[in-house]
Formats: structure tokens, sequence, C-alpha cells
């Protein structure tokens, strides 16, 4: 019976999980796993589960044989449902697959009982298969790379050796940091406001790619993207961290890559930490495979590059960002020190969604999907104008805490006095759009379009040198591949290989042309498309015209609060508003009990959301929090008519219960 059960478990668990985290290169990353643990999961995944059914029908077995049979015979039918389910669902879901599902797992069990013999030979057969499925897993999958991360630093000689301060931001387009002039927005962003003063900002560079799989290779290594690769060390041995790696200490934090490899760099995570995040991550990935819903198919798209599915649950896929994200940034700053070989790098998922924090730092939960997201198949926002407006501004909140984490970085460093000396590079590996109706980066395959083009290309890039103290802007043509060798040209290092990058310090471009290589998360693994080559002259107008400074109304820092219609009415009293122009609302609150109950710390309810029985779309309205207009927006289509969706300051809300009303505003 353990022969039938490990044959029946490999096709509706084993399979299906080795063929998505042999793909999925950066869970491991992320995760922190050694050699030894992969090869260890690998295994887990092939036997635990059928390990596991047939010890409980062997606890079974002492009331009979005949009810562990039912049992067995129960799992056959599930089993074999559960594979139904993984196979069928790109063609029919809901309670058609249900009923699919369940007809089949009858017939299989029908088929056994009829015909034993055979049925249970071709399950012997079918036992070997997690062989087969566990060797493609180990040495043919990208995965496979990882088990053999052993690659050496290069020799090279420093002549000009000063620390390292690298961040990679990420999802972060540079029309968020800037006015209708192209100028950064020192309101709003006073760090990197202050740290571009001393720096030189690249205010036209770009990525070369929309997805971290291959935008964070291009700027760790100068070179640009190669189809059948990952973000490994493995398939990108020469890289900034093998550069300095022989003659620097390395302070590396990779969320989502393994660029460093592991004879150079240990991973952080405790063995406990790595199997509870491993074993959480295959529990959801199965758990979206067997839905029989269609907006939860292919958990890919989320898992390769990244959707947050329920944060408040657990279920992100990059761990409970509130926790991981400030942990690895403090990891940064715990592993500052002095003197002048040493590299200190991370890789931030902010402000990346999920969008959850305000710039002080406030946490408040999101919904999943998100408001405007429900089409996350394809990666795009609904053709509405609110939500993707609403988008944009709970980025830009975020990136207010970005800019706070940034200020923090900066004051450690000049309070170990090490940011005079320090090369200094602030990046972000590609952007994101806010488009209505369009592809939010282009991943799933989508050609970029007029409208998404700026959004996505452009980036901001500060390079601060050692001893730089007076910044300067350039408008030179900048390629996130001219990262590494600006870091090599400001530590005077002769690269000991070919780049497709140049030093941005150096003779500028003669053409404005932009490379840029679509990507297609689609199929698990992250493709490389064509490269195209974008004029950056004819987009540089497009860039200013998305600027926050067209965004946002005019005013200081409290303007991120005033992106919708009337937004004279924030922070004025209800009974203050001249009679008529607001009428109160019977709408549907989704979870008022939020409200109910608010505690002084924590998570904070303050993205407000419901439905307007009898409003019809594009219908302005305003939120009162205790009495107080707190947020003003707009209605948009849902399939509960009506909705709205707003998010207000923290300042508003009381400790304990406190008062929220929608207005319709006349």
């Amino acid at each position: 019976m353990f022969a039938e059960l490990l044959a029946l478990c490999t096709f509706a668990i084993t399979q299906p999980l080795l063929d998505l985290f042999g793909k999925g290169v950066e869970q491991f990353a992320l995760r922190g796993a050694s050699p030894v643990q992969i090869v260890l999961f690998g295994l887990g995944v092939a036997i635990l589960p059928a390990v596991g059914i047939w010890a409980a029908e062997v606890a079974i077995s002492v009331l009979g044989q005949r009810p562990r049979r039912a049992v067995h015979l129960a799992w056959i039918a599930l089993l074999v449902a559960a594979t139904a389910v993984q196979a069928a669902r790109p063609l029919v879901a809901g309670p058609v697959l249900v009923v699919l599902a369940a007809a089949l797992g009858g017939l299989a069990v029908v088929a056994y009982v009829r015909a034993t013999t055979v049925a249970q030979t071709w399950l012997a057969f079918a036992a070997v298969a997690p062989v087969g499925f566990v060797g493609i897993f180990l040495f043919a999958s990208p995965t496979a790379d990882l088990l053999h991360d052993d690659t050496p630093a290069a020799v090279v000689d420093v002549g000009a050796p000063a620390p390292v301060v690298m961040v990679v931001l990420d999802e972060l387009p540079l029309e968020s940091l800037i006015d209708a002039d192209g100028a950064l927005d020192a309101d709003l962003y006073p760090n990197l406001a202050a740290l571009a003063g001393d720096s030189h900002w690249f205010r036209n560079a770009t990525t070369v790619a929309p997805a971290t799989w291959h935008a964070v290779p291009a700027l760790l290594t100068g070179q640009l993207p190669s189809p059948g690769t990952s973000p490994i060390a493995a398939d990108h041995p020469e890289s900034l961290f093998t550069l300095l790696g022989g003659a620097y200490d390395l302070n590396v934090i990779e969320p989502i890559s393994r660029m460093c490899p592991t004879s150079l760099c240990e991973p952080r995570a405790e063995g406990a930490d790595v199997w509870r995040g491993l074993v959480g991550d295959a529990v959801r990935v199965m758990r979206s495979r067997l839905s029989v819903h269609r907006s939860s198919d292919d958990p890919v798209t989320g898992f390769a590059e990244l959707e947050d599915r329920n944060p408040d649950e657990g279920d992100a896929v990059f761990g409970d960002l509130d926790v991981a994200q400030p942990e690895r940034f403090r990891e940064l700053l715990e592993g500052l020190e002095d003197g002048p070989t040493s590299l200190h790098y991370l890789h931030l998922l902010l402000p990346h969604v999920p969008y959850r924090y305000l710039p002080s730092g406030v946490v408040y939960p999101g919904p999943t999907p998100d408001v405007g997201r429900s089409n996350i198949v394809h990666d795009k926002w609904d053709p509405q104008a609110w939500p993707a407006r609403l988008g944009r501004q709970r980025h830009l909140l975020q990136l207010g805490y970005v800019d706070r984490l940034i200020g923090a970085l900066t004051a450690e460093l000049r309070r170990i006095g090490l940011y005079d000396d320090s090369l200094i590079v602030v990046t972000a590996d590609h952007g994101i759009s806010f488009e209505p109706g369009q592809a939010i980066r282009s991943i799933e395959g989508q050609s970029l379009t007029a409208e998404t083009t700026p959004d996505v290309l452009w980036v901001p890039l500060f390079v601060k040198e050692p001893g730089q103290t007076t910044g300067d802007t350039s408008d030179d043509n900048v390629l996130t591949i001219d990262v590494l060798p600006t870091i090599a040209d400001v530590l005077d290092i002769d690269l000991p290989w070919p780049v497709d990058g140049r030093s941005a310090l150096g003779p500028p471009r003669t053409t404005t042309a932009k490379p840029f290589y679509g990507n297609d998360v689609s199929s698990g693994a992250v493709a490389v498309l064509r490269k195209v080559d974008i004029d950056g002259a004819r987009f540089w107008p497009s860039v200013l015209s998305r600027s926050i400074g067209e965004f946002l109304p005019p005013g200081g820092p409290d303007r991120l609060w005033r992106i919708g219609p009337d937004a004279d009415l924030v922070g004025v009293p209800v009974t203050e508003v001249a009679a008529g122009r607001i009428e109160a609302t019977a709408a549907v609150l989704i979870e008022p009990e939020r409200f109910e109950d608010v505690a002084p710390a924590g998570e904070r309810p303050l993205l407000v959301r419901g439905h307007v029985p009898g409003a019809g779309p594009d219908s302005a309205v305003a939120v009162a929090v205790n009495g107080v207009i707190a947020a003003t927006g707009s209605t948009y289509a849902d399939i509960g008519g009506a909705a709205f969706a707003l998010i207000f300051d923290d300042g508003y809300l009381v400790t304990g219960r406190n008062e929220v009303q929608l207005y319709l505003i006349r």
C-alpha cells in the first residue's frame, strides 16, 4: 500500500512542488537554504507526504483491515482528484472543476476495486517516478546550480580602496521622486535629497529588465540579461561580489538572489527558520494550486517575482514584510564597520508591493487581492482611474518610509565615521507603472506601451564618491549595467572580464538608445524576451509629465493625503463643511469591526473600504474619522456595486472605538 500512496502523491504533490521550487531559485535564497537543506527538501517532498498518509493508515488498522481499506480508497480518490484539479484548472474552474475532480477520483476508486491487480501493478511501476522528479530537481533544474555554489573570487588589484555601501531598492520609478521640472522633491524625501546633494545624481538612468530576476544581475555584473540564467552565482560568476571578494570583507544581504557564492557569503538564516519558511512556502503553494478558483491560478506568478498573497495571514512570498524588511535593514546597519576594504550590500524589497507602510513607519493591513489588482494573473491594473491612483498614493507613502531608512543609514555611516570616505551607491532594479488598464511591469510577456515605458525604465541612481561633498546632476544616457564599471572606476580596478556597461563617470554615450529586455514569468522561471531599443530622448518628457509634481497638488508633505477630488475638505471637521456640500450615505464598510477597538500600537486600520448602495462609479466621496474629513476619493465599479477605498493618516484614529462615516460630495 505504501508504494501506491507514494505513486499517487508523486503526481498530486511531489512533481508540482519540485517543478515550482526547481524553477524558483530565489525562494531558497530568500530562506537562506544551504545545499544540504535543498537536497533534504527535495527528498522530503518526495517521501514525507506518502509516509504521513501511510502512517495514518497503519494507525487506523488497529480497528481492522476493512476500515483501513476504506481509508486507503478515500486517499486514492482524494489524491487523484487533487491531480485532476491542477491539471484541469487552466481549462475549467469553480463548481465545474469540483464536479470533474470528484468524478475522476470516484472513477479511480472504481477502477482500483474492479481491477485490483492491474491497478496495483501500474501503481507499483509508478512508485519509481519520485526518483526521476527528484533527479530533475537536484541535477537539471535552475535550483540545481545552488548545490555547487563555489565560485571563486577574482584576483584584482584595488588601486584606490574605499568602503563600498550599495543599496538596491525595488520597484521604484524615478518619477516618484521628482517634480515637473525634474528636480528631486526634498519636502517629501529629504534624506534622498540630502544624499543627492553629496553625490552624482544620474537622472537619466534606466533599467535593462522589468523583473528582479534579470535586473539585479545586470546591476551586479555590468552585463545585459542572458536567456536561461537565474540570479545565482553559478550563472553569474563575474559579479561585484567575486570582483571584491578576494580583497574585501563582504556584508551582503540578498533576499531573493544568490549572486554572492556561498564560498564568499554564508547563508544567514538559522536552520529552524529555514525549515519553517520552506515548509510554509510549500503548504501555501499547494493550497494555491488546489484552489478551484482561476483567480488563484499559477502561483508561480507570485512565486517568481513576488506578489504578496495575504500578509495578514503570513502568506507573503517575501515573508512578513513589516518584520522581514526592517530586520534586513538592521542587519545592514549592524554589519557596518570602518575600514577601507569592506563591502556592504543590501537589496531592500521596498517600496515594492505590498503597500503597508506610512512614512512614519506605521504599518496598516492591505487587502488581497489589492485594490485595483483583482486581475493578478495578468499583472494589470483595472481600467478604472481611482484604484490605480490610490495605488500610486500608497506607493508614495511607502517610499516615504524608504526615505526614512536611507536617513537612518547615512546617519549611522556618519556616526561611525564611514560616510565621508565611502563609495555609496543607491539605485533601484526597475520601476512600476500606475496606468489604468495597463500592465504594471510587463512581466508576463506583455510589450511595453508608450504609457508604461517611462514608468518601468527610469530609476534613480546616486553615486557618492569617497570624499565627495558637492553633488551634481547628470542627464547622460546611463544604464544599470553601468553601475559595476562605475564602482570599478572609482576603486581603480581593471575589470578582469568584458562588460556591456561603461563607467558613468567616463565619456558619455553618443546615442540616446536604451536597450531593454522584457521578461515573462508565466512559465515559472523568468524568460528573457527579445531586446528592444528605447529612445530615451523621446520618452523623457513623459517621465516629467508623470512626476509627482504633476500627480500631487502643491504644498508640503501633507499633500500626499490630498489626491482625491475636493481635497480641500481633508482635515476639516464635518460640522464646519458648508451645508449641502456633503451628504451622509449608508455605506457598507468591509471589516467595520477593525475600528471598534483600535490598539495604541501595532497595525492600524487606515485603508477603509466598502460599497455605496445606489451610487454610480466615479462619484466623489469623503470619509470622516471621528467627525473630521480624513480623505476624499472616487467610487469605482466592483462586483458588489459602487465600491470605495481610501487611505488616511493614522493621526485621525484614537485608542478604542472610532466612528467612521462615508459622505457623498455634492
